[in-house]
């Protein structure tokens, strides 16, 4: 299934474009980026799972229980260790959750595997829920999640969202995003509201519009709930440009 990010995959042209503006020196590789760095479900993995994520050991990282009480807990994992495989943890992170909320902070936290990095957070991804609906606040830099190989550098994240309603995310929700994506590729200011439905379609948002500012102005319409297609409509500084299709990871 897709989220806005949910373009994690290559996009490519089709269709054809309006009007007379030649689009083939239109660099696609912005709107690629910005929706790749978008995507929810890493950053809520991050809070809900985040062992899923680091795939250590009983002993590596090293858990620590700062604090549990009955609907709750504080957790810090702590690294400066070697995993049974060769890849090598350093740094930390530390976890809240409760009915109130929930948070995680990375401070350095790095997998490597040799010279090479695997994963990386550092910062914080907060979920603060307001009855049905879930605030994101995200300020960190990640990668190694589907959406983002540290291969491609850390991805700099300064974005506020809305999930509503948060019960069933990620099959059927409506999202909004706001603010800054920061990669080694350039700074992306962005804007976007979109909804899910798994059961109209797999394939995109039912629904969505996304602004992106990175020098110049696209502007991405989802349609999935009228063509189910995994294409969505792009606008290049106001003017039609080919649809932009993707496959869903």
């Amino acid at each position: 299934q897709m989220r806005v990010l949910l373009f994690t995959s290559l996009l490519t042209a089709c269709g054809s474009p309006g009007g007379t503006e030649d689009f083939t020196a239109v660099d696609p590789q912005p709107v690629i980026h910005a929706m790749d760095a978008i995507d929810l479900e890493p950053l809520i993995a991050w809070i809900e799972q985040p062992m899923a994520l680091i795939d250590g050991q009983m002993d590596c990282p090293a858990l620590t229980i700062v604090e549990q009480t009955s609907d709750s807990i504080h957790e810090q994992w702590t690294g400066g260790c070697q995993l049974a495989d060769g890849r090598s943890i350093t740094g930390e992170i530390e976890r809240f959750e409760s009915p109130d909320g929930a948070w995680i902070v990375g401070r350095d936290f790095r997998i490597y595997d040799g010279d090479d990095v695997l994963v990386g957070l550092d910062g914080a991804i907060e979920i603060i829920p307001t009855n049905d609906l879930w605030l994101v606040d995200v300020a960190a830099a990640t990668c190694g999640a589907a959406n983002w190989t540290c291969s491609q550098g850390l991805l700099g994240l300064d974005l506020n969202y809305t999930i509503y309603p948060a019960a069933s995310f990620p099959s059927d929700y409506d999202a909004t995003v706001s603010g800054t994506v920061a990669t080694e590729f350039g700074t992306t200011t962005l804007d976007g509201a979109w909804s899910i439905d798994a059961d109209v379609c797999s394939e995109e948002p039912a629904s969505g519009l996304l602004s992106i500012h990175q020098g110049a102005h696209h502007a991405i319409s989802h349609d999935g709930e009228r063509a189910c297609d995994g294409c969505a409509d792009w606008k290049f500084q106001g003017q039609e440009a080919p649809r932009l299709c993707h496959t869903i990871r």
